[in-house]
């Protein structure tokens, strides 16, 4: 069974992006008190399971093993991987054989504690005694403790299991307000993006203002709600008061019978959820995850300044008028994640909304829009740089790279709308812009497509998967030492003051980006050009050239004597 769709729809300004960012726990819709302000459908999965089912339906053992939970605590091992396993490497820097064993830092024993004193050490024949007499008693409380687990085991089995609620998820959607007449001449994008999520939804939220009371717009929607055969609940927003509670009760004319909320105030959402629930079928509640909303294998965020063909993309991944695209400005406000699929796996695109300099941000929109764009990079696992291969390079555009670069994000830069310059102008040129223009981006992919037709954008996906493996990628100790001796015997760092800098050993500790710490004895006498000399040596002879590496340089500690480069430096 698949996830249920809940819609939230009313008339403008009516707190229907407050609700969706209340009841979801985040601010994800844009809150203004300018009518009209969502345009694009905005979803989210939310988990009313154990969270929002009522009491009656959560089993006994749940609560039994949250308090073994507090005694006993398994651990599942930790896989083993063979990320090193990688097919064998072109047009080497270094030449070197890759050796399995890992590396595995000795230990110093200090001679002081060897000795100890002779009117503290026991007597070993005691001492022996002493531990057989305990190692008996135990055993006999283990034979003890193994006969009466036996029996509980088999009081267990004698009863009959008992179902338990697993998490259950919903799709909640914030729309468009119905009526609303948009100033850039979107009113009927905006109206068929409402349709569309009526269309699919198996809960409608019919949100109201208590405070206002029932006004022409709110009776047109209810008529147009009314011919569906979908369940409905009344919300009315606004009820910050009880004299506001009171007032809400008119809405019962409709005949859905009322909710009221605060979603400024957080009043209501318990029973809110508890009426969503009831409006939902109960069966759902042990289904667990919908097989068609299994985790996404890869989140994206698509990113570039205004008019680049970023909606257009998103609307060819999934196959229909998911988001708004039009030749307008600032058309898309929200970011918006829209799930699709393909090749069987599932993935989400993040549609963002148009980059401007913060000296043009004219309104609190455009502001909010810039930050919660800021915001999907950072929660994105490959980001998609776009670029109209129609329009040079802008200072935007830079500004946008190097916040790109700033979070260490795997990229790809996606030149779009190729089929207007192919005859024109070879891809050779126009990387060869991109490279110039972004020197220290020379390891990112470039892709060259066309969004509206799709051509590319399946070998686009398939590199961007590729990006997030190597990113997760975890490289050996032992073979991270081999690649810097080799590196450092081909060109040896300067002189620092007199000093000869030494690495004495290398390891990952992080992923996503990786990340590599090389131990030294002077961090500083590392000169940038030489740390960049270092990278790209694990560029070339790594496979993970084409993400971002995290390079860093620490002094060993004064008790650490493990040395596994500099000793095999040759001399």
């Amino acid at each position: 069974m698949g996830v249920a769709k809940v819609a939230i729809i009313g008339r403008p300004n009516v707190g229907k992006s407050s609700i969706f960012n209340w009841l979801i726990g985040e601010r994800v819709s844009i809150v203004d008190s300018v009518a009209g302000v969502t345009r694009d459908r905005v979803s989210f999965l939310l988990d009313i399971g154990l969270d929002g089912v009522d009491e009656k339906y959560l089993a006994p053992p749940v609560a039994e093993a949250e308090e073994e939970a507090e005694d006993v605590v398994f651990l599942d091992p930790i896989p083993q991987t063979d990320d090193e396993e990688i097919a064998e490497e072109d047009n080497a820097l270094l030449d070197f054989e890759d050796e399995d064993a890992p590396f595995e830092p000795g230990a110093d024993v200090d001679d002081a504690e060897a000795d100890a004193d002779e009117d503290e050490e026991f007597d070993e024949a005691d001492e022996y005694e002493f531990n057989e007499e305990i190692d008996e008693a135990e055993d006999a409380e283990e034979a003890d403790d193994a006969e009466f687990d036996e029996e509980i085991d088999e009081t267990e089995e004698a009863e009959p299991e008992t179902p338990r609620i697993s998490a259950r998820l919903i799709e909640l959607t914030d729309s468009g307000g119905i009526g609303i007449v948009d100033k850039d001449d979107l009113s009927a994008d905006v109206e068929q993006q409402i349709q569309l999520a009526i269309d699919a939804a198996d809960l409608i939220l019919f949100v109201v203002d208590a405070r206002d009371g029932i006004a022409p717009l709110d009776q047109y929607v209810a008529e147009r709600l009314r011919k569906l055969n979908v369940p409905i609940l009344l919300v009315a927003n606004k009820c910050d008061g009880d004299a506001q509670e009171l007032d809400s009760r008119e809405f019962h004319r409709f005949g859905w019978g009322v909710v009221s909320v605060s979603a400024k105030q957080k009043r209501g959402r318990v029973r809110l959820m508890e009426e969503i629930e009831k409006a939902l079928p109960i069966s759902a509640f042990f289904d667990g995850r919908g097989d068609n909303y299994e985790d996404p294998a890869m989140k994206m965020a698509i990113v570039g300044r205004r008019n680049v063909g970023k909606s257009t993309f998103v609307n060819t991944l999934a196959q229909e008028e998911r988001v708004i695209a039009s030749p307008v400005p600032g058309t898309t406000r929200d970011c918006v994640d829209v799930r699709f699929e393909m090749n069987g796996q599932t993935f989400v695109a993040i549609d963002t909304p148009g980059f401007m300099r913060r000296r043009q941000l004219s309104t609190d929109l455009d502001f909010y829009a810039l930050t919660r764009a800021e915001r999907s990079i950072r929660m994105a696992d490959v980001v998609l740089m776009f670029f109209d291969c129609s329009q040079r390079i802008s200072k935007m555009d830079k500004q946008l790279v190097s916040l790109i670069e700033e979070h260490n994000k795997p990229c790809i830069f996606v030149v779009n709308k190729w089929d207007k310059m192919q005859e024109h102008m070879p891809t050779e040129r126009w990387g060869e812009y991109l490279r110039e223009t972004f020197a220290t981006m020379w390891h990112v992919p470039i892709a060259f497509i066309t969004g509206m037709t799709g051509k590319n954008v399946n070998k686009l996906l398939q590199h961007a998967q590729m990006l997030k493996r190597q990113s997760r990628m975890r490289i050996s100790t032992n073979r991270l030492n081999k690649l810097i001796v080799a590196a450092m015997n081909h060109t040896p760092p300067p002189l620092f003051h007199y000093r000869k800098p030494k690495i004495y050993y290398a390891t990952q500790v992080a992923v996503a980006p990786p990340t590599i710490v090389l131990f030294c004895n002077m961090p500083d006498a590392f000169t940038p050009s030489y740390r960049r000399f270092l990278l790209n040596v694990l560029r070339d002879e790594l496979p993970i050239g084409e993400v971002p590496i995290r390079l860093l340089f620490r002094k060993r500690e004064s008790d650490d004597s493990t040395d596994e480069i500099d000793r095999k430096r040759l001399t």
